[in-house]
């Protein structure tokens, strides 16, 4: 599915990573730097529950704030009538009998990159932040369609571009 993603190259990658099991999650980066613990992020920042390993299935699915964040997707996206399977396996590898351009596909490829971003900056994911950064990204690629005439393409995108610029 890695090969699909032609919009995002920094989607791109971390779904080749995770696919190939080669993210440096903390539990990785912990084998060979004594200054990183191999616990979550997200789990330490709340201290008020034991931190867990952070492994790829962790940071993406398992931990509190991942999964209230994936709740929150949800409920946003029913309200759009786009109802992607979130199961596991799904949000970790995408949904397999659609292309990786698929409105579905493509919200869970971001929704990673967003936790990403956010386990980099040391910050909580959140349903408002992550609103906030896709209306960027739906922003860059209509411009990126209207720039090659093919404004046609992102039709499919019209009814969450609109729920994102009207709240």
């Amino acid at each position: 599915m890695t090969s699909e993603i032609k919009y995002d190259n920094k989607v791109k990658w971390l779904q080749y990573q995770i696919n190939r099991n080669s993210l440096f999650t903390n539990y990785k980066v912990s084998k060979f730097s004594n200054e990183v613990s191999a616990h979550c992020t997200f789990c330490q920042i709340l201290a008020s529950q034991q931190p867990k390993i952070e492994l790829i299935s962790h940071l993406f699915t398992q931990c509190t704030p991942v999964k209230k964040l994936w709740e929150d997707v949800s409920c946003w996206l029913d309200n759009l009538n786009v109802y992607p399977p979130l199961d596991e396996k799904t949000l970790i590898f995408g949904c397999h009998d659609q292309l990786s351009s698929a409105i579905p596909n493509s919200v869970v490829f971001h929704v990673k990159y967003y936790i990403w971003l956010m386990k980099q900056k040391e910050g909580l994911p959140e349903i408002s932040g992550f609103l906030k950064y896709f209306k960027s990204k739906l922003f860059d690629l209509q411009n990126a369609y209207l720039h090659l005439n093919k404004l046609y393409l992102f039709d499919c995108w019209a009814n969450i571009y609109d729920s994102l610029f009207n709240q």
